[in-house]
C-alpha cells in the first residue's frame, strides 16, 4: 500500500540547520525502513526543472499530488526490492514520502507482502510481470486491442534514476537517447507501460535504464506486431483501466469512449473475469475515477461501459490484494 507523509520537515533544531540528508533520515517512514533494513544504501540526486516536467505525471502519480516545476531533489533509501523515496525543493522543503507498492502478477502489495520471483511469461495474459532476482532487464509484451501493453522485469540497483521507454520502426534495437523515448517510468518498482498510440505493423521497443551517473543499461529488443481497425470516425473501442492502492482507498482511473451513457464499476471478491450485467456493480459513473474501500483479501475489479445504443465495452481486470 502506497503510504504518503503529507507534513514539512523543519530544517532547524535547537538552532542548527540540518542537511538534506539529516531531513530525509527524519522521516518517520525512513526510520522505520533504516531499522528494518541495516544494509540499505541512500542516494540523492538533483532534478532540474526539465527532468522534473518531463516526469510529472509519473512523479503525480506517485505521490497522489501534482508538485510544483521547480529543480528537486530525489532521496531515495533501498534494499534490494525495498525503498523509500521522498522529493525535497532545492531549499529542503519535503513534498512527499513513499513507500511505493510493488505490482506482480498477483496485483499490488505493500513491499514487506513481495517474494521474489523469476518471471513468469504468458503472451495470452493481460497480466503484470513477476519480479525477477537479477540485474538483467527482461522485456516482454503484447499487442492488445488498440494498446501494446510493455512489462519487465525491476532493476534492482541503487543508482537508478528512471527507466526509459523507447519504441521505433526502423531499429530492431532501440535504445535510448538514439531513439528517443515515448514514456518515462520515475518508480523503480513500477515495471509496465500502455503504448497506447502504436502504429500498425512492427513496433520495435526497448527499456533502457538510466542511472544517476547518466550511464545505461539496455533490455533485450522485442518486436510486437500490431493490427487493430479502429471504426470509421476514430470511434474508440476500448476501456483501459489502471488501479492502485493510495490513502484514499483503491483508486481506479479509466481511458474514456465515445456515445457513452454511463460506466458500470465492477467488483468481486470470488469472480476473476467479473463484468455487468452478469456481475453486480458497485457503482455508476459519468467520470473516469472512482475511490472504492480496500477491501481484505483478493478484490477483482473491471469497468464496463454501456453506450448510448445499449451496447457494452469492457476494460481489463485489475488485481488488488490487502
Amino acid at each position: 500500500m502506497r503510504k504518503i507523509i503529507p507534513i514539512l520537515i523543519v530544517l532547524s533544531v535547537l538552532g542548527c540547520t540540518l542537511n538534506l540528508e539529516q531531513a530525509f533520515k527524519m522521516i518517520p517512514m525512513v526510520q522505520e525502513f533504516l531499522n528494518d533494513h541495516p544494509n540499505s544504501e541512500m542516494l540523492i540526486t538533483y532534478w532540474t526543472s526539465e527532468e522534473v516536467n518531463s516526469s510529472m505525471s509519473e512523479i503525480t502519480d506517485l505521490c497522489n499530488k501534482s508538485l510544483p516545476i521547480e529543480p528537486m531533489y530525489l532521496a531515495r533509501v533501498s534494499e534490494g526490492n525495498f525503498e523509500v523515496i521522498a522529493w525535497f525543493t532545492d531549499t529542503y522543503q519535503l513534498m512527499c514520502a513513499v513507500k511505493p507498492s510493488v505490482e506482480t502478477s498477483e496485483g499490488v502489495h505493500d513491499q514487506e507482502d513481495v517474494v521474489k520471483e523469476e518471471i513468469v511469461s504468458d503472451p495470452n495474459k493481460d497480466s503484470k510481470i513477476v519480479i525477477s532476482s537479477g540485474k538483467d532487464i527482461l522485456l516482454e509484451g503484447e499487442s492488445t486491442g488498440e494498446k501494446v501493453v510493455l512489462r519487465w522485469t525491476i532493476y534492482e540497483g541503487t543508482d537508478f534514476k528512471y527507466y526509459k521507454i523507447v519504441r521505433s520502426q526502423t531499429n530492431t534495437e532501440p535504445k535510448y537517447p538514439e531513439d528517443g523515448h515515448i514514456g518515462v517510468v520515475t518508480n523503480r518498482l513500477k515495471n509496465h507501460f500502455y503504448d497506447t498510440a502504436p502504429n500498425n505493423g512492427d513496433n520495435f521497443y526497448g527499456i533502457t535504464v538510466v542511472k544517476t551517473n547518466g550511464s545505461m543499461i539496455y533490455s533485450n529488443p522485442k518486436t510486437i506486431r500490431h493490427e487493430y481497425q479502429y471504426e470509421e470516425g476514430g470511434v474508440i473501442t476500448e476501456i483501459t483501466l489502471e488501479a492502485i492502492v493510495t490513502e484514499e482507498g483503491v483508486v481506479l482511473e479509466w481511458t474514456e469512449i465515445d456515445n457513452l451513457q454511463y460506466y458500470k464499476v465492477v467488483r468481486s471478491q470470488t469472480e476473476t473475469d467479473p463484468k455487468y450485467p452478469e456481475d453486480s456493480y458497485i457503482a455508476v459513473e459519468d467520470d473516469l475515477r472512482y475511490v472504492d474501500d480496500l477491501l481484505n483479501g483478493t478484490s477483482y475489479y473491471r469497468i464496463t461501459g454501456v453506450k448510448k445504443d445499449g451496447s457494452k465495452i469492457h476494460s481489463n481486470v485489475e488485481i488488488i490484494e490487502n
